[in-house]
This record gives structure tokens, sequence and C-alpha cells, in this order.
């Protein structure tokens, strides 16, 4: 295909957007937070002050959800926050970007909700949040080889007291994450939701950025209660993640295989494997080391054979056999072919000559 320009015809007036917050930082963001981002850079080239209140309005969002957004781009280093003499918030800066962006840093539990209006004349007295914070960039190690990931066992839930829950109430980091929690539920967690986020913390020993790219899986996947994230995070400790980078590393190496092998079977309700499923693949990859195609072509025959019942098992049992023929490859499937059809033709060719043997046997002692 051609490439393609990009020209307008009209003659409105355009907000400018940074191309390394387009190159960079929205590839990876939530779509309601790169929304508020925008309309901010729509009121600052407007001039326009604003209320918090105006922008939930303006999205049809709670008031909570402009304030994570927020919070998002702050820790991101995207926006910082402008201060009156009397020290309070008085405005939000639309900082620099950086190429690579800045590794999320735990952020003090700011609170924006008191930001009322912001005058687009204001000449109070403002001090600039401070951006001596060096850059950190993350760093990705390619792997050497993929290797599914191995199981681990779980902890158990600690007994909750009521000295933990209060605890809790006074842990910041806790805190932003029930709050982003309630956002992406639309509702007031329960107790049962909070239990479910302290056990991920003190049980499984999530970081805060653990929980919080977890949060955000979850919610692509409709996974909207504390127990559903509880039940995932315990499946992400059993793989072994420990960071964000990890998790989203390796959650997108395995996606499209999963994703391949459940359509190739003829499963298009849903693009995650169950966890029994979830062992097969690993027993594929980790102890068969089979590659991706082999797998595909084994879904793909299995699909074939019994294409209203195509199962794990099945696929396994080609598998199985594979293995004992040496398969690694598709090239190694075709060898495999070949010689499981000249064991079929020279076993044929025996029982002919049995049965001939037979024959002729019965034919002398009659």
């Amino acid at each position: 295909m051609e490439t393609l320009n990009i020209s307008t015809e009209t003659k409105e007036t355009f907000s400018s957007i940074s191309n390394v917050f387009i190159d960079e930082y929205m590839t990876e963001a939530n779509g309601d937070f790169v929304k508020i981002y925008i309309y901010l850079v729509r009121l600052f080239h407007g001039g326009c002050g604003f209320l918090i209140s105006d922008i939930a309005d303006h999205f049809n969002m709670t008031e909570n959800d402009v304030i994570r957004a927020v919070k998002y781009w702050v820790r991101l280093d995207v926006l910082g926050f402008t201060y009156n003499s009397s020290d309070k918030i008085s405005g939000i800066v639309l900082k620099e970007l950086k190429a690579t962006p800045v590794k999320k840093r735990k952020h003090d539990n700011i609170d924006i909700t008191a930001v009322m209006r912001i005058p687009a004349d204001d000449t109070e007295d403002v001090k600039p949040e401070d951006t001596a914070q060096q850059d950190k960039t993350v760093s990705r190690a390619e792997p050497e080889k993929k290797v599914a990931p191995e199981v681990r066992e779980v902890p158990k839930k600690s007994q909750m007291t009521a000295k933990r829950l209060e605890s809790a109430s006074y842990d910041e980091n806790l805190q932003e994450i029930l709050s982003q929690a309630e956002a992406y539920f639309d509702r007031e967690l329960a107790q049962r939701d909070i239990n479910s986020f302290i056990y991920i913390q003190d049980n499984l020993g999530f970081s805060f950025e653990l929980m919080e790219y977890l949060l955000e899986y979850c919610a692509t996947q409709k996974k909207l209660s504390g127990a559903a994230v509880e039940k995932e995070a315990i499946e992400w400790y059993k793989r072994g993640y420990e960071t964000r980078e990890q998790a989203k590393e390796d959650i997108g190496q395995f996606r499209e295989l999963y994703r391949s092998i459940l359509t190739n079977l003829g499963i298009a309700n849903r693009v995650s494997p169950t966890p029994s499923e979830l062992k097969y693949i690993t027993k594929w990859i980790n102890d068969d080391l089979f590659t991706d195609e082999v797998i595909i072509e084994a879904c793909k025959r299995a699909n074939l054979s019994k294409p209203n019942s195509a199962s794990f098992p099945y696929v396994n049992g080609i598998l199985d056999k594979w293995k004992k023929f040496g398969v690694h490859t598709v090239g190694d499937i075709v060898k495999a072919d070949n010689s499981r059809y000249y064991e079929k033709s020279r076993s044929k060719e025996i029982a002919e000559e049995n049965d001939e043997f037979m024959r002729m046997a019965k034919k002398l002692m009659n």
C-alpha cells in the first residue's frame, strides 16, 4: 500500500500535541487518561481556566476519574503543578516531555480536589514543581529464548485484623490503588474488595507499580471486582511477575500465541486460556520445546479432525506423537508424516504377508 498524506481544508484553530507524547506516552495510557491530557492542552491553547467538575461533566466522568488521570500524568512527569503564596495548588503545568518516558514513580497523596477555578490571568506568586529528579530509563533485557511462565505455590491469606485495616487507611499507596479501583469498577468498594487488595499487597507482595498495572490490565479484560483482580493477581504470582515491566513484556509475548491457539481450536468467545489450559501450553513450550508454529499446526489438525470438540488434551495427544518422532519445527512435521506413512505401509505389507503365509499353511495342512 502506498504512503498516504494528511491535509486539511478547515480554517479552524488547532491545539498542538507533542509528537513525543503521541509516540512514547499515548500508546500505553488508558484511553480516558489520554482524553484528559488532550483536553488540558485544549484549555491551555484557549487560555481558559477550568473546574475539575467542568471537565468531569464534559466527558461524562466522575471528578475522581479526572483526578486519577491527572495523577497518572504527574507520575509520568507529563504534568506538574504550580502553587500560590499559600502553598496551595493553583494550576497545572504541561511539562516538557522526554524522548524516553521516565518510569512511574510513587507519588505523594496530592490533593487536587481543592483546585476549583484557575483564572487565565492569575498573577499570584507560584513556584514550579521541582523537576530536578533524574530521568530513569526502563531497561528491558531481551530474553535469550521464549520460556513459558513457571507456576509458583500461592501463599495463603493472612487473617484480617482490625489493626491491619486501620493501618491500611494510612497507607498512601494502598489508598491510591483503592481509589483507582473505585474508578475502574464505577462503584464504592465493599470490604471484601478491600481485603482482596490487602492480600495482593501483603501476601503476594505486589509493588505499587505492579498493582497499578494489574488494575489497568483487568479493566481491559472487564474483570471489575476485587475477587476477579485477586484471581488474576494469583495467576501473575504463579508466573513469577515481580515488576510492571516483566508482566507487560511477558503478557505481550504470549498473548498472541494464546489468541492463535484458541482461534485455531475454534474457541472464539475468549482471548485467554484457563489455568488448566495454560499448564498444557507451558508443557509444550518448556518441556517439549515445540515452536509456536508447531503448536498452531497441531491445533489446526485437531480442529480438522474434531471440528466441534477439539480440545487441549486432544492437541496434547498429537504433540506427544510428534515428540516421539523428534518433531520440534514445522519441517520436522513433514518428516514425521512420511515416517508414519511408511510405518503404516510396511505394517500393512507385513500383515498381508502373514495372511498369505497362514493361507498357505492351512492349505498344506488340508
